[in-house]
């Protein structure tokens, strides 16, 4: 039952067993202590080092106690298969309980993949849907079932993160002193461990060098359950690496992201290769580290099986992979730009529209004129110009000022009334689309309205967002479905939704 237990709450940690030699088998304690010193010595003696140590110890500790050692040794082998064969047993008859427990007893559902087998779970995944992972031989695997609740497709990396200390500020031309930690990163990477302690079990699209740091990252996913079948593994790129700085408060300054790996691996052609898992997803998830292209692809398979896609912008730099494109704006069902990712696209949209009315401005000047200038209004009016150029939903992160959402003709706001204590931003907004992701791919009740629904969902996304802000990891580890579930929502009865201002919503995080 403890291994049941540990396993339905996704601990990542494993367990260690000590199994006795029964007194039947056991040798002599002093005989097999005394053969082991000597044998020591003599090694010692022989100059015997490195992989040839154990072989000559077994060999001379057998002869010195005439067998008996070796004796022993076979009996505890025996032993140890014995009770894990009854563990194995137990175990096994544990699963199926909690299977019929949850109303499912189909026997290819694998209850840890099941948010729904989650005492603090409100999800209701699908009934019967394969398990996205292997869990004989400690193998993670997805070759058997191609299932998955989230696709996600983009960026996996080493986040090296250097924060001054409290009241510090940056020498140019110098060393700083600070505090420097080295985590697993990278947007997609970020939403994926977000969704996988949200009892999800997400499929992976990314890429790593074949270096030491490709195998950390691939170490990392494997000890969260997570398949690592979709990561492609090159020795063309070194694995991505993400830097940043951070400021005393553990906001950002700015930040370095070596990340070409993806978009020169991430090709339209990998995309066709999981076309099964984007069929069976109920949504893609994908961040801006992949090329048009491959976007592109991506966003047509999805369409192809009438799965909802979610873009990341991720970064200035990065977002206008959206707009090459007009045709993908309609393919993507929510994009998730922050305020000056936002600012970025609209104003590109603006420039291409100016443009083609003989007009000589740069997007790039509008952009940056504006990055210090945001407010309520030119977000919402930002909203508008992503709506009308064919983006379906538009969710923009403001911080400490909450989240808008524009969908149609509707701008909604939901504003935090008391923001979280703020220990690093780094991961916040995608801990935000994880959680709101989770939240859109449960159930609903029907008699739910569309906007109560969204509103709720990202709810839950700035709940898992207000934890990582309190934490210095990229995600934190108190998410769970219960934690990012207890937000309170009111809305503001004093807002009309036809109205200049749109509809606000104010959010307590408990």
């Amino acid at each position: 039952m403890l291994i049941h237990r540990s396993k339905q709450c996704q601990l990542g940690s494993g367990l260690v067993i000590a199994v006795p030699i029964s007194e039947r088998d056991a040798a002599d304690a002093a005989l097999v202590e005394n053969a082991i010193q000597q044998s020591l010595k003599e090694a010692n003696d022989k100059k015997i080092e490195g992989r040839d140590v154990t072989p000559f110890l077994l060999a001379r500790v057998n002869e010195l106690t005439k067998g008996h050692s070796l004796t022993a040794n076979i009996a505890l082998i025996k032993q140890n298969a014995a009770v894990a064969s009854q563990i194995a047993g137990e175990l096994s008859r544990a699963v199926a309980a909690s299977a019929r427990a949850a109303g499912n007893t189909s026997p290819a559902t694998c209850p840890y993949a099941s948010s729904s087998n989650s005492p603090n779970s409100s999800a209701s995944p699908k009934s019967g849907s394969a398990c996205p992972h292997a869990h004989a031989g400690g193998g993670v695997s997805t070759n058997n079932c191609a299932s998955s609740s989230v696709v996600l497709i983009g960026g996996v990396a080493l986040d090296v993160s250097c924060r001054l200390p409290a009241g510090g500020v940056l020498h140019a031309n110098t060393s700083n002193p600070g505090n420097i930690t080295l985590v697993p990163g990278g947007v997609a990477r970020n939403v994926l461990e977000c969704l996988t302690r949200l009892d999800e079990r997400p499929f992976f699209i990314s890429a790593v060098g074949d270096d030491e740091a490709g195998r950390i990252l691939r170490t990392h996913l494997s000890s969260l359950n997570i398949s690592t079948d979709g990561i492609q593994i090159t020795n063309a790129y070194n694995t991505a690496v993400y830097a940043s700085n951070l400021d005393g408060k553990g906001e950002l300054l700015h930040a370095v992201a070596d990340m070409d790996i993806i978009a020169a691996t991430l090709t339209p052609s990998v995309i066709t290769k999981y076309e099964a898992q984007i069929k069976n997803a109920r949504m893609v998830v994908i961040d801006a580290n992949i090329s048009a292209d491959t976007l592109a692809q991506a966003c047509r398979t999805a369409q192809k099986y009438n799965v909802p896609v979610w873009f990341i912008p991720i970064s200035i730099a990065k977002c206008k992979v959206a707009l090459q494109d007009r045709t993908l704006s309609r393919l993507i069902t929510y994009v998730s730009p922050n305020l000056f990712e936002i600012s970025t696209m609209a104003d590109i949209i603006r420039s291409q529209q100016r443009q083609s009315n003989n007009s000589n401005s740069t997007p790039s000047d509008h952009a940056v004129a504006r990055q210090h200038k945001h407010s309520v209004d030119s977000v919402r009016n930002d909203i508008q110009v992503l709506l009308s150029y064919g983006f379906v939903n538009v969710v923009v992160t403001m911080g400490a000022e909450g989240v808008m959402w524009g969908h149609g003709n509707t701008v909604t706001h939901v504003r935090l009334t008391a923001p979280a204590q703020v220990v690093r931003t780094t991961g916040a907004g995608d801990t935000f689309v994880g959680g709101t992701v989770w939240a859109l791919t449960s159930s609903r009740p029907a008699e739910v309205s569309e906007e109560v629904s969204m509103v709720s969902a990202i709810a839950k996304g700035m709940a898992a967002a207000a934890l990582t802000v309190q934490h210095d990891k990229p995600v934190s580890p108190l998410i769970t479905p219960a934690s990012v579930s207890r937000a309170q929502l009111t809305r503001d009865a004093s807002v009309g939704g036809n109205t200049k201002n749109g509809n606000l919503w104010h959010l307590l995080l408990c």
